[in-house]
């Protein structure tokens, strides 16, 4: 998942910077919403290009896919989230990987913890990667 190869690359060496740039990079160059590090835009060997499918978040962020409840539920249309509901839109999508990660394994706590553990308890790590895919592109 994302995280994984984030971590490669800043074993490698990488800058966030450089990782910054590598995934918009990415992403503008290719049909697909890029959520992991470019090695060729960094110049590292061995970490991992993980590309995802903008088209496949959506349908789960706005339908949830048959798997589980669809994100604009509780997140908004616009995914800005309202209340205690925190915004999915312009979060950076390591930060929502790991929230996710979290909730599924049990180990993120809070009022609303019990809620995302349901929601995301049939949820893959490709479905993951999708999804962060469908968020980071919107503002």
């Amino acid at each position: 998942i994302f995280p994984a190869a984030i971590n490669a690359a800043r074993s490698a060496g990488a800058n966030a910077s450089q990782i910054r740039s590598s995934v918009k990079s990415g992403a503008a160059a290719t049909p697909y919403a890029v959520l992991a590090v470019n090695p060729s835009a960094l110049g590292l060997p061995g970490v991992r290009f993980l590309p995802a499918e903008s088209s496949a978040g959506e349908a789960l962020v706005t339908t949830g896919g048959g798997k589980t409840v669809p994100c604009i539920t509780c997140h908004g249309q616009d995914l800005r989230g309202f209340a205690s509901i925190p915004p999915l839109a312009g979060r950076g999508p390591s930060y929502l990987a790991r929230q996710l990660y979290d909730f599924q394994k049990g180990t993120r706590h809070g009022e609303m913890a019990p809620l995302m553990q349901a929601v995301v308890e049939k949820l893959t790590n490709e479905d993951f990667v999708n999804i962060l895919a469908y968020t980071a592109s919107r503002q």
